[in-house]
């Protein structure tokens, strides 16, 4: 163990390989301190320590023709990792089985599996690790069942794909899919375009997993409460007052936090209260405290407070926005203007349901919490239109006038707006360019793709406006009417694909304008659309996704998400934790879940 930041870490030794493998195996406990300054104290593991077991204890291993059964045994017996062994020889499964009982392991420890016709019956993606001994089911089959982003393989001499790397310990270690991307802001990336830019989600889909959380910690659908966010192989769900964090690949639960006050909600008219950071580490707004959090252990790194000197209320942190440099983009607003209500509160109507969420200050923080640079407006920005790229900074900024709750912005307020764009690293203005939205009564976002900058209202109409991202001049301006006036209908948020602009049911052309189509998919849900590079996913009564290309859509009948965002096209699958909690419409099954592209699960003989 060593202390780190004041807390508690796990440390993996690499000794020599030379040894047996008793000389390289270790009792390991992990160890975290709580926010509240109490100890976290995980389960002992066993491990050997030529493999960084990158799940640290939780998820799923294979060995498949292991040379001595003992060895997963006594693994299952003091590891909390789910074993699964596997061979073609009836006679060993019967000796695997003993064992096991003589250990006095119960059933869900160690499950035997007898193979068949060198079929192995598991989903791709399932193993965190994966140990083959004398086998001759083929390598790529073998590599087909290892979690890529970490997973591990031993046993095989030759490279058993391109996403697989030699250890110094002499181990495979598989990457990223190539093409895959993932999906670490409330609309994807710090441009909110609502497209993940993967490349792999597309064509046919079929179950991964499914699994928890289930709806019960989770906040009521209506609420519209912060997205899930997936990045580095982990997928990460707030529920009520808590968030969890799971195996993006193969749903395997990896730590929990119950966190008091945690809860940011009506989001379409703020923004959310978490991140992903460069390097996979959970930043989290929890009232005047900024929590970075290790994404693989749950461990808290370290804690930022707002500093609300000479401030007539306290402040709390609104816009959540890692900075590659490991520092953040923030924002301050006073806490009484925050939305955290979740009981049975929807958020869909006009009225004060609508009245959006400004900031009073604008910072940068360094990777050590320092002030880089401020900005205060004149007056508020809005938390929903903050949208950056590497140079620049862009939001509405709506002036000073007398509120009846310092932060929370009603229509009266919003008749005079400017989009604004700062210099990312200095924090000075580069350009101004006035909006004439006064109309925009119910939403209104920014996109940023490129060089050109969408701003996206609606009144009794969407209207969407295009500036050149570079100057600030007008580009184009479109109107159209929406579907429905309920249900999310007047709330959608806008996604950009490649030069293609979706608002509502219309596609743009990004730079001219042109309108190209208006036959997208509404859908009945009261959630908005998500985007990889080759479909929208959204909710109609069920789960659904839709192809541009072919016109194609896909519902998943019984299945549903919330009333907000929570089907995430990334890592090369789709995800959709748990969103659906409160819902009383007909759709019975409520669990997180994940689909694959059939195309890269080639082999289907395990659904036959």
């Amino acid at each position: 163990r060593a202390q780190v930041d004041g807390n508690w870490r796990r440390v993996l030794l690499h000794p020599p390989t030379a040894g047996t493998m008793d000389d390289r195996q270790l009792q390991v406990r992990v160890e975290a301190r709580t926010p509240w300054g109490s100890w976290r104290q995980g389960d002992v593991h066993g491990a050997d320590l030529s493999i960084d077991l990158t799940a640290a204890g939780h998820g799923y291993v294979l060995y498949l023709e292991p040379g001595d059964i003992a060895v997963p045994v006594e693994r299952a017996a003091a590891d909390s990792m789910q074993i699964t062994v596997a061979t073609a020889d009836p006679a060993r499964v019967q000796d695997i089985r003993r064992a096991a009982r003589e250990r006095g392991l119960p059933a869900n420890r160690l499950a035997v599996h007898q193979l068949h016709d060198d079929v192995l019956p598991w989903a791709p993606w399932l193993f965190n690790e994966v140990h083959v001994g004398e086998c001759a089911i083929d390598p790529a089959r073998i590599a087909l069942v290892v979690r890529p982003e970490g997973g591990v393989l031993t046993g095989l001499a030759d490279s058993p794909g391109a996403s697989f790397n030699r250890t110094p310990a002499g181990y495979w270690m598989r990457g990223i899919v190539p093409g895959a991307k993932w999906w670490g802001r409330q609309y994807a990336g710090p441009g909110h375009t609502s497209c993940s830019n993967d490349d792999l989600v597309q064509g046919e889909l079929h179950v991964l997993w499914w699994g928890r959380p289930g709806p019960r910690p989770m906040l009521d659908r209506g609420a519209r409460s912060s997205s899930p966010l997936a990045s580095h192989g982990r997928l990460f769900v707030q529920g009520n007052h808590a968030i969890f964090a799971l195996d993006a690949y193969n749903g395997a639960p990896l730590w929990t936090l119950s966190m008091p006050y945690l809860r940011r909600t009506n989001v379409p008219r703020d923004s959310s209260n978490m991140a992903v950071g460069p390097e996979g580490d959970l930043h989290l707004a929890v009232q005047d405290d900024l929590w970075i959090i290790d994404g693989a252990s749950g461990a808290v790194e370290r804690v930022l407070s707002t500093d609300s000197t000479n401030r007539a209320a306290e402040r709390d942190w609104g816009v959540v926005d890692p900075l590659d440099d490991g520092g953040q983009l923030l924002t301050h607003v006073p806490r009484e203007a925050m939305y955290t209500g979740a009981e049975g509160e929807w958020y869909d109507a006009g009225g004060t349901e609508s009245w959006r969420v400004g900031g009073d200050r604008l910072e940068r923080r360094s990777a050590d919490g320092d002030l880089v640079w401020a900005f205060d407006p004149s007056g508020w920005v809005l938390h929903s239109t903050l949208a950056r790229d590497d140079a620049q900074v862009l939001f509405v900024e709506v002036p000073d006038v007398p509120l009846q709750t310092p932060g929370l912005l009603p229509q009266a307020a919003l008749q005079e707006q400017d989009l604004v764009s700062l210099d990312l690293s200095t924090g000075e203005e580069r350009w101004r360019a006035p909006l004439e939205v006064g109309h925009f009564d119910r939403m209104t976002y920014v996109l940023l793709s490129g060089d050109v900058a969408i701003v996206a209202g609606s009144s009794n109409k969407f209207h969407t406006l295009a500036f050149d991202a570079r100057t600030g001049e007008p580009m184009w301006a479109k109107d159209h009417a929406w579907g429905r006036d309920h249900h999310g209908g007047p709330l959608q948020h806008p996604v950009i694909i490649g030069d293609i602009a979706y608002v509502e049911t219309c596609a743009y052309d990004l730079h001219t304008g042109e309108l190209l189509r208006m036959d997208i998919p509404q859908g009945r849900g009261c959630g908005t659309k998500t985007a990889s590079n080759h479909l929208l996913a959204f909710r109609h009564h069920f789960h659904s996704y839709w192809d541009p290309d072919s016109n194609e859509w896909t519902e998943w009948t019984g299945t549903r998400g919330g009333c907000w965002l929570g089907l995430l096209p990334a890592g090369g699958m789709l995800l959709g934790p748990e969103t659906s909690s409160g819902c009383s419409c007909t759709h019975a099954i409520q669990a997180s879940m994940a689909w694959i592209p059939v195309h890269l699960d080639p082999s289907l003989e395990r659904a036959e």
